[in-house]
């Protein structure tokens, strides 16, 4: 099992943002981003992918969301003095 981690930025356009962090385990990133595209296309108006609800029109930010752990580690971390 390899360790990523799932971002999802929640807006309501005007007032509120929200930006949540998930880390997970799969064997198969690809595989498991194309699945999670295909249950918010198929649904009525959207569906949860990791505990997140994501609407329909949403579901193209999905290929975005996703980071490897170790590569989102080193773009985030912060180094200090």
């Amino acid at each position: 099992m390899k360790k990523f981690v799932f971002i999802w930025e929640h807006t309501d356009g005007y007032t509120y943002s929200c930006r949540t962090i998930t880390p997970f385990e799969c064997d198969d990133l690809d595989g498991f981003i194309l699945k999670s595209v295909q249950n918010v296309k198929d649904s009525d108006y959207g569906t949860e992918v990791l505990g997140h609800y994501i609407e329909k029109n949403d579901v193209e930010n999905l290929f975005h969301s996703f980071y490897d752990l170790d590569k989102w580690f080193e773009l985030n971390k912060i180094i200090s003095i």
